[in-house]
Order: C-alpha cells, then structure tokens, then sequence
C-alpha cells in the first residue's frame, strides 16, 4: 500500500545511527544503523585474539549489501594493511607504558599478597589513570580498556610473564619499524590468497620480461638478416607485422606498465612503512 510505501521510504531517508558493539573478550561490531529499525546495510566486524603479553592479531570481516558486487579481497587486504601500519608503531610506544605500569601493579600485588592471600584476584586501573579520551564516542576505547584492566590477574599466566619482561628489560625495549610493521611474517605467510596474488604478480613480471626480450631479439634478427628472406613467405610476412614500429613501441608501453604496477602491487605485502612515513 501506499502507507506502506511511505513508511519504508520515510525509515530509508532517516539518518543513520553509528553503533559501535564489544562483545569480551576480543569482538567488536561497529556499524550504521536505522534509529528507527535497528537495521543496517553494512556492518565491519573485527576480532583482536591475544596471542601472547604484548602481542595480538588482528582479524576482521566486512558483512553487507551496500554494493551490487563484490570488492576483490586483494584490494581489501592492501587498504586494510595501509591503514593499520598508520598507527601500529604508535600503538607500540604507547604500549611499552601500558605494560610496564601493568608491571609494576603485578610486583606490588607479588609482594603484598605472596604469603597472606596469593590466589586473591586484583585488577589494576592502568589504562583508566593514563589514558586520556576527549570524546564520549570513545567510549569503545573505555570499555576495552576497562576489560584489560579487570582480568589482569585471570588471563593465564599474564602477570607472571610481566614480571618476567620486566626483569629481562624486554618491556623497556620497542621493536624496529620493520619488525613491527612486517607485513610478510604477519599477514602474506598465513593468507594463502594474498600468497597467490604475490605469485601472479611474479608471473606477469617474467611474462613482461620474456615478451620485452622476444620482441627485441625479433627486431635485432630482422636488422642483421636479408631483406629478401624477411620478405617472403607466411613467416616473414607476419614478422613484418609485428614489427611495425607503431606495434614494436605499444608492446614496450605494455610490458614495462605491466612489470611496474605488479611489482608495485606485490612491494604491498612486504615491509612498507619505514621512516619516511612517519
């Protein structure tokens, strides 16, 4: 009906709602919803899965029928890698402080409880007492942060490798950008698509090569050999075309684009973000 027809056009035309949903211990939602409904069109989904103190990955998914057709996932990979390398390092600096007041609360809670109640749970307000959020839509930050501080003593065995890197002074170092931000160890050896995409880019690179030296070879043939041997016959008259001049150079233009943006492509999965980024 009608009604209907208007309601549902009325709903389309409202302003989306960004929501922003964490899920403990490492889920985290965020989309733009209908105030209305509830409903969206496109949701990002995001999972951070701790592998270790200090270390973590990042795995994430796009849901939605926003589009009439489907990105492909090495354009995603590339834009997603690019914008996490923005601020990985500077999360890495803003690390080292975390873990290391992290540190500290564990020796104070060592000492204090080690004989009296040494099963006794403590959590620390770390974050809470260091970071500073300018915003309320940061109240995503707050909340992960309050998770991180409530289950320090329960994620196993957290605060006693704290303790550990304190005293090897693991905690005071910060790693080099290229450690940090080397995309080949922590993305393209567990993605076999990206690897695949790596592997096409190496081929185009040596068909692009064979093809520049095949046509130069041709071309430095047909100078040094008779005219008339050229000039006769099925095979002399397609070498005549080929190499044309106007063929000789477009072929050129080819294998050289080719060659380049592959290898500018393939560089994507590697190391990237050096100094000159910062």
């Amino acid at each position: 009906s009608k009604t209907k027809q208007d309601t549902s056009k009325k709903q389309e035309q409202e302003p989306k709602v960004a929501t922003t949903t964490f899920t403990a211990p490492n889920h985290v939602v965020m989309g733009r919803r209908n105030a209305t409904t509830g409903e969206t069109s496109f949701v990002t989904a995001f999972w951070i899965c701790p592998v270790g103190t200090g270390r973590s990955r990042f795995l994430s998914c796009s849901i939605g029928n926003a589009l009439p057709f489907s990105i492909p996932r090495w354009i995603v990979n590339v834009g997603l890698a690019n914008f996490i390398d923005q601020d990985t390092y500077l999360l890495m600096g803003q690390q080292r402080q975390a873990l290391l007041a992290e540190a500290k609360v564990a020796k104070e809670y060592y000492h204090r409880h080690l004989h009296t109640e040494p099963h006794k749970p403590f959590s620390s307000n770390v974050r809470k007492s260091t970071y500073v959020y300018r915003s309320p839509t940061e109240k995503m930050g707050i909340r992960l942060g309050a998770f991180w501080d409530s289950t320090l003593h329960r994620a196993p065995n957290r605060w006693k490798t704290l303790l550990q890197m304190e005293q090897r002074g693991t905690l005071e170092q910060i790693p080099p950008r290229r450690v940090v931000l080397d995309r080949e160890t922590q993305h393209l050896q567990i993605c076999p698509y990206s690897q695949k995409v790596v592997q096409n880019c190496q081929k185009i690179q040596t068909y692009s090569v064979l093809t520049f030296v095949l046509m130069a070879a041709l071309k430095l043939w047909a100078v040094t050999s008779k005219t008339a041997a050229i000039r006769t016959g099925m095979v002399g008259r397609i070498m005549n075309a080929w190499l044309k001049p106007g063929i000789m150079a477009g072929t050129t233009i080819v294998s050289v684009l080719a060659f380049w943006l592959s290898e500018k492509l393939r560089k994507e999965f590697y190391f990237k973000y050096d100094e000159s980024f910062r």
